[in-house]
Formats: C-alpha cells, structure tokens, sequence
C-alpha cells in the first residue's frame, strides 16, 4: 500500500515548560500516551509491515515534532489532543500538510468539537488541514482509513462531502488487548523522564491505564454532571482477572511500581469491584495504584476498607463543591454530608486523597466557597499526603455547561473551534455565579497553596 504512519500524541499547550514549578504541576505527566499505544499496537498487528513513528509532546519540543515529520515523510498522520493543545495541534496538522499528508484528528476535544474543526480546518476551508476527525475509540476507525474503506461505511468519523459534513454512527469498540511494542514507543523513556522531573516522588516507573469506558453514574441513571462532556451513556468492563493479569505483567516486564487506573470511577459497578478486589488478593507483588472514584461510594466503610487492602495509595476524588444547592444543581448526585463521610473514612484508613475541587458552579456564592475552602483544609490537615487540585468549572463542548453559555453570549463561541478559555470562564461567572470571577479566582489560588509537601504520592 505504501502507506507511512506518525501518530502524535498532543496534550501541552503553547508555551509549555516541561519543568515542573510546583506541587500542583507535578500532576501533568508524563504519562505513558496509553490512547496512540493502542491505535500504534492495532496498527501494527494488521499492517506490520507498515512503517510506524510515534510523537508524543510530552517528550518533545514542537519543533522537534516538526522535524521528526519532514525526515520521516508520513503519508497519513493521526493527532491526538486535548483541549490544552488544539492550538499546538493545527501547528502540526498545517505542517503535516506541506508534505501533502492526509492528517486525522482524534481525542477528547475533536470528539466534542468535529463539526467546528471541519468546518474551519476541513478540506473546503480557506485553512484545509484535517482530512477527517474521528469521534471517540478511534483504532479500528483509523485503520479503516489507512486501508481506504468507504468513508460512509467507516464508524466513529466525521468528514466532509460534497461541502456537507457527514456524521457516522458513534460506537464504543471492545477492549483491546493491553500491549506495548517497544519498537513504536519506549516506556523506559517516560520512566527516565519522569524520574528527572520529579525526584520528589515515592515511584520511579508509573503507568496510566483504564479498565472501564463510560461513566456508572450517567449510564445508570440518565443524568451527568454539569460539566460532563462525554460523548455517550454507555458503560462498559474489562473482565477483572484480565485487568490484575496486565498489571502484574507491567510490573514484572517493565518494573512498573505504579498504576493510575483513569477508569472515571473504578466503583461504579459494586458487583464488578468487588470481583475485582478477589483478583488483587492473587498478587502479591502487583505495583500501587492510584484510583478515581465518585464520593458516594467512598461514603461506605466496607468499600474503603476493602482499597485499603490492595494498595491503593491514592484516591483521586471529585469532590467539586462542599455546597450542598452547588452539588445539586450540576447534578453531581452527591451530597456534603456523604464528602464529610468519605474523607473521614479515608483519612481513617489512611488512603492518602487527591481532592478535585470545580470551583465556579452553577449559583457559586460565597457562602459556598467558604464550605468548600473548609473542607479542603480539613483533608490537607489530616495528612500531609493528601493533594487539593482546584480549578475553575469550564464548559467544555458536548457538556450542559457549554450549551447553557451559547445561549447567554449569542455568536461568541458557535461555530468557533479555536477558543479563549479564559474567555468562556469568565462569561460562565458573570452569568451563573452569585459571587465575583476575583472571589473565585483568589479562592482557587489559596486552595492551590494548601498542598505544600514534595514528597506527596503525586503522579
């Protein structure tokens, strides 16, 4: 076929010093690119012959991503992004196309914002350099592509036709197999990265990985948080015993010491948890994890008490708001009462907690942000490893939260795909908060200051 494939991994926006300045840094990688491995692993498997170059900006200097496409002359180039470096994204996709190379954009933001990117970027725009986007699990989407499938007949991409853009039906693919091939990505070069980044931390070779697509909450109850902009309601597993199976091969090929399950909420599913808790007692050797999950689970004692017994020295939690008409309004479906119990639990069982506060929810007030400033304080005071990350609620395409601040700005944000964020939070506070963008602001600032200690389990 001919084909020559770069992946490119994009997660950092412009500028990005990969020098961590503080605590609250330390929680931006690197971290093993877990979404382009499996795209690059499907790809190799069907297409080995195929040749296969993997950039990940985590490692890499624009320019350096810059020079990696003009020596290696890719024919197709899939980009994946978050939010945080769509800007960064363009740069590559625009220099992709000097080379007349077909680029496929991917990930979370082009999976909320395909309509937006190929009108402004797509083949009949005045700045064509996204062929097609691909919404949600993209690798058998993306090897379709490469091996020139009818567009229409290919699930989970938009593209552009006849100046019309086409939509495919949306799907959640099957797991697939966790594999590294060491050929397309090292991991030891994320482990020496991080090492050399972050000296301060307790593990030497951590690893990201997810055992469950979807959220339990949204699935389970048709509702999502406020600011959800997940793409879909389902909620799928992978089999517990091939989960802990996958650990204790990282652990034991790669000298992994530490996983971050992303899994949204590894609890969403008790019946599943608590089979997954049985095969964790198989492995005695198995590496530490750092898990997310949603209070109300947290607020059960045998729950924590069973995390406590399979090495989880992290709990990352959205806690969001201590503000019980705050919580139920972005429909978060927990209350202050259930945060005060599950921090109690855990700082019982001494399961160090990563609180996620959103600070500038629906109705903010200043009552509000004093409830929630007390809570934080508490976990930081129980335990010196305990981390508070705050940010500012921002309304991400695909959410309630971006739909409700279209329809206050009029034009400002439609049809836009690159967009100030500073911009749409200040405008989400000046139409649903009851306080001030500086009392908000000044909140998360000393929010932020109250995780002081290095030596925190910090990944």
């Amino acid at each position: 076929m001919g084909e020559k494939i770069i992946l490119i991994n994009v997660v950092n926006p412009l500028p990005y010093n990969s020098k961590p300045k503080n605590i609250f840094e330390l929680r931006q990688g690197p971290h093993f690119p877990l979404g382009v491995n499996i795209i690059g692993s499907y790809l190799k498997e069907k297409l080995p012959n195929t040749p296969l170059l993997i950039l990940d900006d985590q490692l890499l200097s624009t320019n350096e991503i810059k020079k990696e496409i003009k020596k290696f002359k890719p024919t197709i180039v899939g980009i994946g992004s978050m939010f945080t470096g769509y800007e960064k994204s363009l740069i590559l996709a625009r220099e992709c196309k000097k080379i007349k190379a077909k680029v496929v954009f991917g990930g979370h933001y082009p999976s909320s914002i395909y309509q937006e990117i190929l009108k402004n970027r797509g083949i009949y725009s005045k700045d064509y350099c996204v062929d097609i986007v691909i919404r949600g699990d993209g690798e058998k989407a993306f090897y379709e592509y490469i091996t020139q499938k009818k567009l229409s007949e290919i699930k989970n991409i938009a593209y552009c036709d006849n100046d019309k853009i086409k939509i495919n039906e949306l799907i959640i693919t099957p797991f697939s197999k966790l594999e590294i091939n060491k050929d397309i990505i090292d991991p030891q070069k994320y482990f020496k990265s991080y090492q050399k980044n972050f000296p301060h931390s307790n593990y030497k070779n951590p690893f990201t990985t997810y055992s469950q697509k979807g959220c339990a909450w949204r699935a389970n109850n048709n509702k999502w948080c406020l600011f959800c902009s997940l793409m879909h309601n389902e909620h799928i597993f992978k089999d517990p015993a091939t989960v802990w199976s996958e650990y204790n091969n990282l652990a034991s090929k790669y000298k992994v010491d530490y996983i971050w399950e992303t899994t949204d909420d590894l609890l969403g599913d008790i019946k599943w948890f608590n089979k997954y808790y049985r095969e964790a007692k198989k492995y005695k050797n198995a590496p530490y994890l750092k898990i997310q999950a949603r209070i109300n689970h947290l607020a059960d004692e045998k729950i924590v008490k069973k995390l406590s017994e399979i090495k989880v020295r992290q709990l990352f939690i959205g806690i969001e708001s201590n503000d019980d008409d705050c919580l139920k309004l972005m429909n978060k479906g927990t209350t202050s009462a259930m945060n005060e119990k599950a921090v109690e639990l855990l700082i019982k069982y001494k399961i160090p907690i990563e609180g996620y506060f959103v600070l500038g929810n629906l109705g903010e007030t200043s009552k509000g942000l004093k409830k929630t400033i007390k809570l934080a304080e508490r976990i930081i005071q129980s335990d010196p490893n305990n981390l508070i990350v705050p940010s500012y609620l921002t309304p991400l395409p695909n959410s309630m939260s971006f739909d409700m601040i279209k329809k206050k700005t009029g034009n400002k944000y439609i049809d836009k795909d690159i967009i100030n964020w500073s911009n749409v939070i200040k405008d989400w506070i000046k139409y649903n908060c009851k306080t001030s963008h500086q009392e908000i602001s000044d909140t998360l600032e000393h929010m932020r200051n109250l995780s002081t200690n290095l030596n925190a389990f910090s990944y």
